[in-house]
């Protein structure tokens, strides 16, 4: 069985933070445990703008999504899904789907008008994923990456 939990601010985050850094992670996850610690998770859910939710399979860790709730200048709502990872021993058991499926009926709540996100180009699983709950359009986006560290 799947579960999913909002993570916020009176949870136990150095556990939550144990569960990232034992998990089995595919490469694709880009996971740095380096900057996951208790004050920057509590500083992330501390944000009511900022959603972070770990997904747990048979009680077992099993992921995790984080995205933010953002509204547009002429008042509308909606939530950008920055990423989700699934525990490498979890892959393929519905943990990403339940993930999506948490964001849906989140933004729903909120009275958010879309939920957003972007993949890879050649990340095809996940685009197989996005795809199976019935997107109401696929957009030929192309992204820009800049890196503001060592821009002048």
């Amino acid at each position: 069985m799947i579960s999913i939990k909002r993570v916020v601010k009176e949870d136990d985050f150095a556990k939550i933070i144990q569960d990232i850094k034992n998990a089995t992670w595919v490469e694709a996850s880009e996971i740095d445990f380096d900057n996951y610690t208790v004050a920057e998770l509590f500083d992330f859910v501390s944000k009511e703008t900022n959603i972070l939710c770990v997904a747990y399979y048979d009680g077992s860790f099993a992921g995790m999504a984080f995205g933010y709730l953002l509204k547009k200048v002429y008042g509308d709502k909606w939530i950008y899904l920055d990423e989700i990872d699934v525990c490498k021993n979890h892959q393929r058991k519905g943990v990403a789907s339940e993930l999506m499926k948490y964001f849906f009926i989140f933004g729903k709540e909120e009275e958010c008008s879309e939920l957003w996100l972007g993949i890879e180009r050649n990340n095809i699983p996940a685009q197989r994923l996005y795809l199976s709950l019935k997107p109401t359009e696929v957009e030929d986006v192309i992204g820009y990456y800049f890196n503001l560290e060592n821009e002048n």
